[in-house]
């Protein structure tokens, strides 16, 4: 399975950063570590081939998005959420890592893909 690398990054008021997604239902609640020397929230998760959901939960209250990645709109009383895109590679591909990380800009959390939101495994 492809292991991707989940980086928040360490913002003025953030205690906790957790992360959950439609791989296992919405189930678990997975926290990410605080890494000090790099100053930055960290989790790696692995992910079978398909499309999946994720949010991510700061300081307990604050679901978070971004819009750098697909975003599956709200509908209902379900809020909006991200997707993922794990692909398998070509036979005549070379295997990459991805970091999905994000970043704060005025109003918004960004994660940003370095291979798209894809991976080829």
């Amino acid at each position: 399975m492809p292991k991707f690398e989940v980086i928040f990054p360490n913002i003025k008021g953030t205690n906790q950063v957790k992360y959950c997604g439609s791989w296992d239902g919405w189930q678990k609640l997975t926290q990410l570590h605080f890494d000090q020397i790099r100053n930055i929230w960290i989790k790696d998760i692995e992910l079978e081939c398909g499309q999946f959901e994720i949010k991510f939960l700061r300081n307990t209250y604050d679901w978070v998005v971004t819009d750098l990645l697909a975003i599956r709109p709200a509908y209902g009383i379900e809020g909006p959420a991200n997707i993922i895109t794990v692909h398998k590679k070509h036979s005549d591909e070379q295997t990459s890592g991805t970091s999905l990380t994000t970043f704060p800009s005025l109003r918004k959390w960004h994660i940003i893909d370095i291979t798209q939101a894809s991976y080829s495994i």
